[in-house]
């Protein structure tokens, strides 16, 4: 899945999609940040609405219900991953580059 921000016209692959207080909000890896950055639909254009087989449902402790890719979940990467721990985005990165080979 990819979306496009509307304000920037940046284009950022999405891996993970939850709702929350009736908005939906996409996480997309940000290279420059190293982390997972959350952008909600009213921000975003979805330009390939296609998630793939990677993506698996997952309910949070805080009522954060959405499908996520499946490396986040599997290696616990997800939470540290939001909260901008760059060994955790680099670990995911890692982790991409293996099953994409």
């Amino acid at each position: 899945m990819r979306v496009r921000e509307k304000q920037y016209g940046n284009v950022f692959e999405v891996f993970g999609v939850y709702w929350h207080a009736d908005r939906t909000y996409f996480c997309c890896l940000n290279h420059v940040d190293s982390a997972l950055n959350v952008i909600c639909e009213t921000e975003a254009e979805v330009i390939d609405a296609q998630l793939g087989a990677h993506f698996v449902f997952h309910r949070t402790a805080n009522a954060m219900n959405g499908v996520f890719h499946g490396l986040l979940l599997a290696n616990s990467l997800l939470d540290r991953v939001l909260e901008y721990e760059r060994e955790a985005y680099h670990e995911f990165l890692r982790l991409l580059e293996n099953e994409r080979q």
